[in-house]
């Protein structure tokens, strides 16, 4: 190494070579910080879908189509969830202004403002039954879809996929319980 370090000095200790050099260090530096990072944040979103009963004191409403999500901190470090949305996994939704992914909620996504620390969990659910009529026909049945968490770093968190006729199954079960009753 130190042969080469003496062959090369004129080249090495130029300006090209110092920028080289630090280049090539600062890289290393991003790779080691990256890998220390994610062991430190670490997020598991698990879904499940559901019926929500409406019961009033003059008897049983409708039934509403949902979406729970777990948000767990399986990292080392504390976590501030900022947001949490569905994410169409690349595909381009035109209706009310979504692109890509949609809030779970009426706004543009759904900002809860929870922190976590480790191991600590937080479940939330949200209403389902009109995004079919928000995304239209503008997904196949096998479209893939995730649930999406933002934190206030901007790291992004993603549940496991799931296929957009799972959805549409769970609010077709609503439907068929509503005109039942």
């Amino acid at each position: 190494m130190f042969e080469y370090l003496r062959n090369n000095k004129d080249w090495i200790f130029s300006g090209i070579g110092i920028l080289a050099l630090t280049g090539l260090g600062q890289f290393i530096f991003y790779i080691i910080k990256t890998f220390i990072n994610r062991k430190k944040r670490c997020v598991q979103i698990k879904v499940s879908f559901y019926q929500t009963f409406v019961s009033t004191i003059l008897g049983t409403g409708p039934v509403y189509p949902n979406i729970g999500y777990e948000i767990t901190n399986i990292g080392k470090e504390e976590v501030l969830i900022k947001s949490v949305s569905l994410d169409f996994c690349g595909k381009h939704i035109t209706h009310l202004g979504y692109d890509k992914s949609m809030g779970l909620a009426s706004e543009a996504s759904l900002k809860i403002d929870k922190l976590l620390r480790p191991k600590e969990y937080f479940k939330g659910t949200f209403n389902i039954s009109g995004l079919v009529e928000a995304i239209g026909k503008q997904l196949t049945n096998k479209a893939k879809m995730r649930i999406q968490a933002i934190d206030t770093l901007g790291n992004l968190y993603f549940s496991k996929k799931f296929k957009y006729s799972e959805l549409l199954h769970n609010i077709e079960i609503s439907n068929s319980v509503n005109t039942k009753g």
